[in-house]
């Protein structure tokens, strides 16, 4: 009976040690994909699966310790009123713009963007207020402008620094998910029921509705 508890346990050991082999592998392949939090969490399910053996324990920890010293390091977190649905920097880093809002069945609620500084996340402008969710905000190529776009059907176009309303000729008629400049400012794509580009200055159409008719675009961009 002894020695069967001794082959029982050492099996288990063996499937232990197996298990946290297999979870540093995954770890480990995702790491040379660059999803270092990913990696990160497979090392800590090996240590938490193969930590009853100290010397593993110990190799596990040490692998977690190198590991966590090339993880970014959060140096901001902002808490919102309403649920963020998009965040972006400016094209100099200095500052981002985040889009909020709450979708309800068949009803949107009043939503807003908002420009922050990027060190302090001190605001940089009022909100900005929309009619219905703003799903999503970009910064212009050159950043001097934010282009959001808003449930409410309407693609809109801001002051980046005062906030000031410049453009909300961009309507599509229908719930805008996500709106594009293209690389040079001077057109704006956006998607919905259908994709479609205009012109970033005056709003009118540069296309007609781009897609198949029964389908919706979720995401659209423009060739660099």
């Amino acid at each position: 009976a002894y020695w069967q508890r001794g082959l029982a346990v050492r099996a288990r050991d063996d499937a232990l040690a197996l298990v946290g082999r297999i979870s540093v592998s995954n770890g480990q392949a995702l790491a040379e994909q660059g999803d270092e939090f990913g990696a990160f969490s497979w090392f800590v399910q090996a240590l938490r699966r193969d930590g009853q053996n100290p010397q593993r324990a110990h190799e596990h920890r040490i692998r977690l310790g190198l590991h966590a010293r090339s993880l970014p390091r959060l140096i901001l977190s902002m808490a919102l009123p309403l649920p963020v649905s998009d965040a972006a920097f400016s094209p100099d880093g200095r500052s981002f713009v985040t889009a909020t809002g709450r979708s309800y069945p068949r009803q949107e609620s009043e939503g807003a963007a908002q420009v922050w500084d990027a060190v302090t996340g001190s605001p940089l402008t009022p909100p900005l207020m929309h009619g219905g969710t703003v799903y999503s905000a970009r910064f212009s190529p050159d950043g001097r402008h934010i282009l959001t776009a808003c449930g409410d059907g309407t693609a809109r176009i801001w002051d980046a620094r005062s906030g000031v309303l410049i453009s909300d000729a961009i309507r599509p008629g229908n719930v805008i998910r996500l709106a594009r400049y293209s690389p040079d400012g001077r057109a704006v794509v956006t998607a919905g029921r259908a994709a479609q580009i205009w012109d970033a200055q005056t709003g009118a159409p540069v296309t007609g509705r781009l897609g198949e008719p029964d389908l919706s675009a979720w995401h659209v961009e423009f060739s660099a």
